[in-house]
């Protein structure tokens, strides 16, 4: 495997044999720690990055493996306390702007994950809404970072 560097926090490496993607962090630190120092915004910007990515990626017909969860989202990094079984997501700007219950409960993201591991569509449908709703979880998350703002701003 090769990594291609694709944005400023991410590589994406390409399985030889299966051909499929899987997102990487760029820096080994930001991917085998939690509790990053990135304030709030900056984990924000992070994790639409990470969307806005595999949005494209799953838009040009590629399959992204293993990018999901909590490895992956700058937010979770930022917020998570290490060993929490039941994380409760209360220090999360998703919570705490009021936008998502829970963290990422009720968020286009979950809708993402349903589709992906569903086997009832046809490949072009399976892609088509995982491009929907990848890019529906980048509006929500830009809308996270305007009420974040405005609240930083109070």
């Amino acid at each position: 495997m090769n990594t291609k560097i694709y944005s400023e926090h991410f590589g994406i490496e390409r399985a030889e044999g299966s051909g499929t993607l899987e997102l990487k962090w760029k820096n080994p630190f930001d991917r085998t720690s939690v509790q990053q120092k990135w304030t709030q915004l900056e984990a924000i910007d992070i994790s639409i990055e990470k969307w806005t990515i595999l949005r494209k990626l799953f838009d040009e017909g590629e399959w992204v493996v293993q990018s999901f969860g909590t490895r992956f989202c700058g937010l979770c990094k930022r917020n998570l306390v290490p060993g929490e079984v039941f994380p409760e997501c209360k220090n999360c700007p998703i919570t705490i702007t009021g936008l998502g219950n829970n963290g990422c409960a009720d968020t286009p993201y979950v809708k993402f994950m349903d589709v992906y591991h569903a086997t009832t569509y046809t490949k072009a449908e399976h892609r088509e809404l995982l491009v929907y709703y990848a890019h529906a979880e980048v509006k929500f998350l830009k809308r996270v970072r305007e009420k974040w703002i405005s609240l930083e701003q109070v």
